[in-house]
Parts: C-alpha cells; structure tokens; sequence
C-alpha cells in the first residue's frame, strides 16, 4: 500500500510537470498559451467552447498527438517524471543507476507516447470524437465550471460538434496501459496494472483540465500585479 500510495504522488508531480497530453494547431492559441508556465504544452485547449465549431481532419488529430509527443520540453520532463519513479524504485526489477533509470525513462516515453496517439489520434478517428478540451471559460459559477472541467474525460465532442461518451479517452488509456505489459517489467503486468494505469491517467487527464481551465485566469490575474 505505501508504495502504491508513492507511486500515485510521484505520478501526480509528473503530471503536473509533464506534457498534458494536449495538441492542437498552434496558429489557434495564442503564442504565450502554447505552454502553461512556459512549460507545459497546452495545443489542444480551445479558449471558448462556444466558439463556433470547427471538425478536425484526420490529419489535424493526428498532428495533436504528434506535439504532444514531440514537444521540445518532452525529454526533460518525461526525464523528471522518469526521476521520481527512480528515486520510489518503482519496478525494483530494473535496478538502479544509470541503467535502472534509463529504462524507466524508456518505460516512460513509450507511455507517453502510447497515450497521446491513442486518446488523440487513433481512437477519435476511428470514433469520429474530437479530443480537445472546449474550456467553459470566466463568466460562469466556479463549481460549474470545476464539475465541468473534471468531467470532460467522461464527455466529449463528436465531429458533428454533438456531446458523448469520451471513449476515446477511456479506452485509449486502457489500451495504452494494456501495451505497457510489452515493455514493464514482470511484477507490473497483468489485469490488475493495466487496470490501475488506465484509471490513473484518466484521474491526471481530469486534473489537468482543471489546469487548462483556470490556467488563463491565473496568468491574468498574476500579470496585474
């Protein structure tokens, strides 16, 4: 239990320092939105969600899942996330030093990865689901929009601009914690591992659209003073 309990605190710094998972076309944020805190990528919000709707190509979902996964701050954050599951000696079977961390970091960018091309690439093209996040945005009571926010994982926009059930981002997740069971080391495969990373990185993807939510009305209300 207490090294469970490590693992979801160090995931959850990782998270917060790691990519967000997000793309989408940079021409359709503002240069400084690219990265919250100059830092983590931030392609995929769309600033108002009721803004009018535009569909994203096949191409265009794929390209998200592309800068996610490339994004210049990529290796070093997936470096630190890489850092703590070292320093937990998360999947003590890879050892320690340089070669212990050094698959962890591969562990890890295969994750990485893994995710972004699942929940943003290939599943909503096979769904015909759109993987941004649609922030709700000021002007709206501050419970709604958190209710909002952390259950956009459960919902989603088709193509069609329609509401439903974010099976993209579900089974993406579950999928690529499935494919984690190729590369883990043998104490963290089976049903049970696979389970706990496709629930885990659903809890960060809802933790992070909080980020991305109030992310704007932070920077103004930093950039006042």
């Amino acid at each position: 239990m207490a090294n469970h309990r490590s693992l979801v605190a160090g995931s959850v710094l990782a998270i917060t320092l790691s990519i967000s998972l997000c793309g989408q076309s940079p021409d359709e944020l503002k240069k400084e939105d690219k990265h919250i805190l100059g830092i983590i990528p931030n392609y995929k919000t769309v600033p108002n969600a009721k803004d009018s709707f535009v569909p994203l190509t096949v191409k265009q979902k794929f390209k998200l899942a592309s800068d996610d996964s490339f994004d210049p701050f990529v290796i070093p954050i997936i470096g630190m996330y890489a850092g703590v599951s070292h320093l937990q000696n998360q999947n003590p079977s890879w050892g320690k030093g340089t070669k212990g961390y050094l698959k962890r970091y591969g562990a890890s960018e295969h994750d990485s990865t893994d995710g972004n091309f699942m929940t943003e690439a290939i599943f909503p093209t096979l769904l015909h689901q759109d993987p941004r996040y649609f922030r709700m945005g000021e002007g709206n009571a501050t419970v709604k929009r958190l209710a909002y926010s952390l259950t956009r994982t459960l919902i989603t926009r088709t193509d069609s601009g329609k509401n439903n059930i974010n099976l993209s981002e579900l089974v993406g997740n579950f999928t690529s914690g499935a494919i984690s069971n190729a590369y883990y080391p043998q104490e963290a495969r089976g049903i049970w591992p696979t389970t706990r990373r496709g629930v885990q990185q659903t809890m960060y993807d809802s933790i992070f659209n909080v980020i991305k939510e109030y992310w704007p009305d932070i920077r103004k209300k930093f950039s006042k003073k």
